[in-house]
C-alpha cells in the first residue's frame, strides 16, 4: 500500500509524463478508489429508507413478522419492498435486507445493506423502491450475480430468508 501512495503522491506532483508513468497514475487511482486510503475495502454505508404509502405488490418472497403483526415482501420486478402491519400496535415495522454481489474472483461480497421502515400506521402498505444490480449484468465489484435476503422486523426479527438472485 505504500508503494500505491507513493506513486500517488509522484501522479500529484507530476514528476513525469511518460505513458507508463500515466498509466500507473491511472491505476493508483483506481485503487485508491476501491480500497481507500487505507487499503482496506470500504463498506458501503448501512441505507434507512422510510416508506411511502403504496398500493399491494407482486410478491415474488415474503415473510411474516414474528407474532404474526404483518407481513414484508419483495418485487423483483422492480426492486420494491412492501411492508405492512396488520395488528393495531404502537411501533414502526421494517425489513432489513442484504445485498450481495459475485466478484471477478467468483466469490460472494456483501455490497450493500439496510432497511426499509414502515413509520406509516395500521394496515397501510408502505412501499421502498431499490435499485439493485441484475443476476446477469456486470456488476460493481466485476463479476456476474447479484442476490438477496431479508427478514421482518417489529420489536424482534424472522429469521433471514435464504438467498435469492435478483434476476428482473
Amino acid at each position: 500500500m505504500f508503494g500505491i501512495l507513493l506513486l500517488k503522491a509522484r501522479c500529484a506532483m507530476r514528476i513525469r509524463s511518460t505513458l507508463g508513468t500515466r498509466a500507473a497514475c491511472a491505476i493508483a487511482a483506481v485503487v485508491t478508489l476501491v480500497l481507500g486510503a487505507s487499503g482496506v475495502a470500504q463498506a458501503a454505508s448501512y441505507e434507512t429508507d422510510y416508506a411511502i404509502t403504496g398500493s399491494s405488490a407482486q410478491c415474488t418472497y415474503d415473510t411474516q413478522y414474528p407474532g404474526g403483526l404483518g407481513s414484508v415482501c419483495f418485487q423483483k420486478y422492480g426492486d420494491v419492498w412492501m411492508v405492512t402491519r396488520s395488528v393495531l400496535e404502537t411501533g414502526n415495522t421494517s425489513v432489513q435486507w442484504a445485498n450481495q454481489l459475485l466478484n471477478a474472483s467468483g466469490s460472494w461480497a456483501t455490497y450493500r445493506e439496510g432497511q426499509c421502515i414502515n413509520a406509516l400506521g395500521h394496515s397501510t402498505f408502505g412501499v421502498c423502491n431499490k435499485d439493485y444490480y441484475e443476476n446477469s449484468s456486470r456488476n460493481a465489484l466485476g463479476g456476474y450475480g447479484s442476490r438477496l435476503r431479508f427478514r421482518a422486523c417489529s420489536t424482534t426479527c424472522s429469521a433471514w430468508t435464504p438467498w435469492f438472485t435478483n434476476n428482473q
